[in-house]
C-alpha cells in the first residue's frame, strides 16, 4: 500500500530505488522474526502437503470412476446385468428451463432464486444470484441441474428449490448414480452440442443420449455412495 501511489509507467510499471529505500518495514526482534519464519515455512510445508494429498485423491477418484461407472471392475456380491437405457427412458421427468421475462428478475428475495447458467453453480451446486417472481420450470432441493448452453454439460446438486432458465435442465433420480456419471462424462458433451455462437444441446438429443449402467439399483447405489465418500474426503481436505 506504501508502494502503490509511488509506481509509475503504462506499459511497464516500475518503482525508483529512492522510494524503496524510504520505504518502512516494520519487523518484530530478531528472535521474534525467526520463530515467525519457522512458523510460516512450517505452514508451507504443510500446504504443499495437503495439495499433494489432494492431487492424490481427485486421481483416486478418476481412477475408481473409470472402473467402476464402465463396468470394468464390479463390485463383490453383485452378478446382475447392466443394461443401455436412454436418459429420456431413465429420467423421464427431465425438463429444460424456460427463462421469465428479466422485469420479473430482483435481489429482494421476492419469489424463487433463478437458476439459468453456469455463473449459478459452485462446486458442484447451486449458488444464489438473483431472484424472479415468475415461476416457470422449477426444481426441489434434492433434484440436479446441468448446463445446456455454454457449455454443456456443467452438472450440480440443487440446494434449494429454485426456477430453472434456458440455459439448464432439472431432474430427479433416486440416487446419485446418474449425477456421477455426468460428472465423469463433462468433458464428452461437445461432441453433442451443436450452434455457432454458443454450444448447446436440446431436450429432444439430451433424451436420446444411450448410457450403460447397472439394471439393479442396489448396485447403482453402492457404486454412488463409494464416489459419493470420495468426495466428501476431497472436500474435507480442501
Amino acid at each position: 500500500d506504501q508502494l502503490l501511489p509511488f509506481i509509475v509507467g503504462t506499459k511497464v510499471s516500475s518503482i525508483s530505488r529512492a522510494t524503496l529505500r524510504e520505504t518502512l518495514v516494520y519487523r518484530p526482534p530478531i528472535k521474534e522474526s525467526v520463530k515467525i519464519v519457522a512458523t510460516l515455512l512450517d505452514m508451507d510445508i504443510y500446504i504443499t502437503a495437503l495439495d499433494k494429498l489432494i492431487e492424490k485423491k481427485q486421481n483416486i477418484k478418476k481412477g475408481v470412476m473409470r472402473s467402476l461407472l464402465t463396468g470394468k471392475h464390479r463390485l463383490p456380491g453383485f452378478q446382475g446385468e447392466w443394461v443401455e437405457r436412454s436418459l429420456g427412458e431413465l429420467i423421464p421427468n427431465l425438463q429444460m428451463g424456460q427463462s421469465p421475462n428479466s422485469r420479473f428478475y430482483n435481489s429482494e428475495t421476492i419469489g424463487l432464486p433463478l437458476i439459468q447458467r453456469n455463473a449459478d453453480i459452485e462446486d458442484r451446486k447451486t449458488k444464489i444470484r438473483n431472484y424472479t417472481s415468475q415461476i416457470t420450470k422449477t426444481a426441489r432441493v434434492g433434484d440436479y441441474v446441468m448446463t445446456v448452453r455454454a457449455p454443456v454439460g456443467n452438472i450440480a446438486k440443487v440446494t434449494f428449490d429454485c426456477c430453472l432458465g434456458r440455459g439448464v435442465c432439472g431432474f430427479s433420480y433416486p440416487n446419485d448414480y446418474l449425477y456421477h456419471w455426468f460428472v465423469f462424462n463433462e468433458s464428452s458433451w461437445k461432441s453433442l452440442s451443436t450452434g455457432s455462437t454458443f454450444d448447446s444441446i436440446s431436450g429432444d438429443q439430451l433424451r436420446k443420449v444411450v448410457i450403460r449402467l447397472p439394471q439393479e439399483e442396489l448396485e447403482q447405489y453402492s457404486i454412488a455412495t463409494i464416489l459419493s465418500d470420495l468426495d466428501s474426503e476431497i472436500a474435507i481436505l480442501s
